[in-house]
């Protein structure tokens, strides 16, 4: 995930001040964003996310029907 030159100018900035905690706090908020709104999303709809969902949802089936319960 990129973020935009003015952030990263910023980022750089603050690091060249000396590293604190809030040196990253806006790159953190803005890849944040970018995952919010189209790296997960884009994850949710892909064939890889179903299939996983598809093998979650049989070993849950599996296992309810053989009388496991879910927290083991």
């Amino acid at each position: 995930v990129n973020v935009d030159s003015s952030v990263r100018e910023s980022t750089n900035q603050g690091l060249r001040l000396g590293a604190n905690p809030a040196s990253f706090q806006q790159a953190q908020a803005q890849v944040f964003g970018l995952m919010e709104g189209d790296s997960y999303p884009r994850f949710l709809r892909s064939r890889l996310y179903a299939q996983l969902a598809n093998q979650g949802a049989q070993t849950e089936s599996s296992n309810q029907s053989e009388g496991v319960p879910l927290d083991q």
